[in-house]
């Protein structure tokens, strides 16, 4: 039943024409969503901070996937992570989406054969705890296909998170891995059906990561795994009957990786594979981790990179041995173009046929993170990873950025101020960095490195907070920043955007934080010995998620946390259990009321409570949101304070609700989801505004002085459209 459900949802998703009229004006010109920019290039950004390795956290944007047209060397494909598709004919000057009617997708592998353009959908997250927009760990929709070029897609093939795909020859077989199961398609990847899972041939923080079949004979099949670790190897397997069965290969790389060079032995890290067509050369990059006890005696590993290739499916030889500077980070990579094998260690890698080893291409001009490659026709290489995109057509000598005006940023959170003179949106970022948009036409400028949320104070525009792990504040704009200890000197822990930060919307003083264990609140915007425990009795283990703070009566707060019943450095990641508390306190916290009762069921069925608002002149109507699966609950407002609850999530899609807010001049209560923004119109959802794509929205805010609404997303950067026209 849960399959139907699900599989009935991806549809959903997918051709989600519900509601399909956009809010238009009395003057029936609709309103047009805007894209905020231009963005900084790497290169200026990196510039402002100091050339360590700490600083290489900036960049424009994740990109997953590339595609080199053989043909036409201006000619691109580049997946973007959670925003599409895109695609350029001038080599990278400009980009655009040709996925804007797919739902919210990350395309981790482009291949075009015989005119049908194929693209695998989904993005693993390991820790469902690190973005709570996103708290499965999959989203994807098997494997689509074009054969217009990408102007219209196929159907979702499967309901599941494509890490990798191959076919047979004549593309009517075919094989797909997600992160613990194998599928197969026998109707030309138009539906994939599951074989079998691997959960319990892997360690459990393991994942298959690749998937090779042989062209000229189905019956034979490799699939490689990453994530080993010094009890549980990563595995290479091997099936010689289609699929049916696997058995376990990893000890081909006895034969050849170095024996005695470890005083506590080896294991396989990491198993990643490529198969070229051209040679018809199977190549399989082993990353092997070697044990050894440190003076201080704690185990350290050293990684050394070991790429064995087969002509035959069955046998292997050895290609090349060579040490790695850092293999505990990232996935493996082994891509073959033309006649250069290219692999990633700490940054990526190539060889020549002439060359013995590999050397290090982009290193300190590029983010670290390999995930794709591509060569166009002429010899430009293309280089993607979580900063964005960089070309090079100097054989890696120099590189240039070829992503900056793209804004496929993916944003955790938001933060906004706003007067009658000045605006600005400051934001955090996945792996790159924290930025500050004064929206004066010029480009953003980085405040910030690493990746986090961020909270912009309402009182002050130079006070913003950055959330990455702990939480530092700056009252200078970015100049300078301290770290917000708590009262035993231990610094203010929330992890990336997880936990709640609020300024009291009257008192400039008044800091209210979500630590580890509960809610606090400072007179002093968190000087360290200033913090006051004001967590709910019997909800100690609660991480705060929301908190709204009604202006006309601050001492009013309505409170959602949430109580995790497995600890996150025991937990396994398919284990996450939560249950979501809505709670509210008239007189600051001292004592709470649950007023959440009546939903106990959905709290306990894997709904997250995304965000709590109030009508500020009016406290007792109140809003909160659901980030869950289970379709028809989504939103629910009270008019009384909490005392009832009404369902308003009428016709919504049954993704998960991220954001919402109210618009108090114009009567209208706006929602952000995994789709976009929708408006409420007579007990009717409508999305708000034409030019948005279906993307997940983390951010929204409401400035009616600039009869503004401006929200960030996780995948195309920020955006904003008038409320009005």
């Amino acid at each position: 039943m849960k399959k139907i459900i699900y599989i009935v949802f991806l549809l959903l998703l997918f051709s989600c024409k519900t509601n399909n009229k956009t809010v238009k004006s009395n003057s029936n010109k609709p309103i047009k969503w805007q894209k905020l920019g231009p963005n900084t290039t790497y290169e200026d950004t990196l510039n402002k901070f100091s050339k360590s390795t700490e600083t290489y956290w900036f960049g424009n944007g994740q990109i997953a996937s590339l595609w080199a047209d053989p043909n036409d060397a201006d000619h691109l494909l580049a997946g973007v992570a959670f925003a599409g598709l895109f695609e350029t004919n001038n080599n990278g000057e400009n980009w655009y989406l040709i996925t804007p009617n797919t739902p919210t997708i990350s395309i981790k592998k482009i291949l075009k054969k015989d005119g049908i353009l194929y693209i695998s959908t989904g993005y693993r997250f390991k820790n469902p705890l690190r973005f709570s927009a996103i708290k499965y760990n999959f989203y994807g929709y098997g494997v689509l296909q074009s054969s217009d070029n990408g102007k219209t897609w196929s159907k979702p093939s499967g309901n599941f998170y494509c890490a990798d795909f191959s076919m047979e020859k004549s593309h009517q077989i075919a094989f797909a891995v997600d992160y613990k199961n194998i599928y197969k398609s026998e109707d030309s990847l138009k539906y994939f059906t599951k074989l079998f899972s691997f959960k319990d041939k892997i360690p459990d923080k393991g994942e298959l990561i690749n998937v090779v079949v042989n062209p000229n004979n189905n019956s034979l099949v490799y699939v490689s795994s990453a994530f080993g670790n010094s009890k549980n190897d990563a595995t290479l397997f091997f099936s010689s009957d289609g699929g049916k069965t696997f058995s376990n290969k990893t000890s081909v790389i006895d034969d050849f990786a170095p024996k005695a060079i470890s005083e506590l032995g080896k294991y396989v890290k990491d198993v990643s594979l490529f198969y070229d067509e051209e040679e018809a050369i199977l190549y399989a990059h082993f990353s092997v981790a070697y044990r050894f006890l440190g003076s201080n005696q704690k185990e350290y590993h050293k990684v050394t990179s070991v790429i064995l290739k087969s002509k035959d499916f069955k046998n292997f030889t050895l290609e090349t041995i060579q040490a790695k500077k850092n293999g505990f980070h990232f996935i493996p990579f082994i891509q073959k173009i033309d006649s250069t094998l290219f692999i990633k260690d700490w940054y990526l890698k190539m060889k020549n046929p002439s060359e013995k080893v590999f050397k290090d291409i982009g290193q300190g001009k590029t983010h670290q993170d390999t995930r794709a490659v591509a060569k166009t026709k002429n010899g430009t290489i293309f280089y993607g990873n979580d900063a964005g995109l960089f070309k090079s057509e100097d054989n890696g000598h120099s590189w240039q950025d070829a992503f900056v005006h793209l804004n496929a940023n993916l944003i955790m959170e938001a933060g906004y101020y706003s007067d009658k003179e000045k605006r600005r949106i400051a934001f955090g970022t996945q792996d790159d960095g924290f930025y500050v948009n004064d929206f004066n036409g010029k480009s953003r400028y980085p405040i910030a490195t690493h990746e986090g949320g961020i909270y912009q104070s309402k009182h002050d525009i130079d006070r913003i907070y950055v959330k990455d792990r702990q939480v530092k504040i700056t009252t200078d704009g970015g100049k300078k920043f301290r770290t917000i200890k708590m009262n035993n000197g231990k610094p203010l822990g929330i992890m990336h955007n997880d936990g709640l930060l609020r300024e009291d919307p009257v008192d400039k003083t008044k800091l209210y934080a979500s630590h580890y264990d509960g809610l606090y609140v400072s007179d002093s915007l968190g000087v360290q010995g200033t913090w006051k425990n004001i967590t709910p009795k019997n909800k100690l283990n609660g991480r705060g998620s929301c908190l709204a703070i009604p202006e006309s009566n601050t001492n009013i707060l309505y409170y959602a946390n949430e109580w995790i019943n497995i600890p996150y450095k025991d937990a396994k990641y398919d284990a996450y259990q939560y249950k979501a508390h809505l709670l509210k306190s008239t007189d600051s916290g001292a004592t709470w009321k649950d007023i959440g009762k009546p939903f106990s069921a959905i709290f306990d069925d894997q709904s997250i409570i995304s965000t709590v608002i109030t009508d500020d002149s009016n406290p007792d109507n109140v809003w909160f949101t659901l980030r869950n699966l289970i379709d028809n609950k989504k939103v629910y407002f009270s008019d009384n304070g909490g005392v009832t609850w009404q369902n308003i999530t009428y016709n919504l899609p049954n993704v998960p609700a991220n954001r919402i807010v109210y618009d108090a001049v114009n009567k209208q209560l706006l929602l952000g989801n995994d789709l976009g923004v929708y408006i409420l119109k007579s007990e009717k959802w409508i999305p708000f505004g034409e030019g948005l794509p279906k993307i997940i929205v983390t951010s929204m805010f409401v400035d009616n002085q600039h009869n503004k609404l401006i929200i960030s997303t996780f995948g195309q950067g920020i955006w904003q459209i008038a409320l009005k026209n």
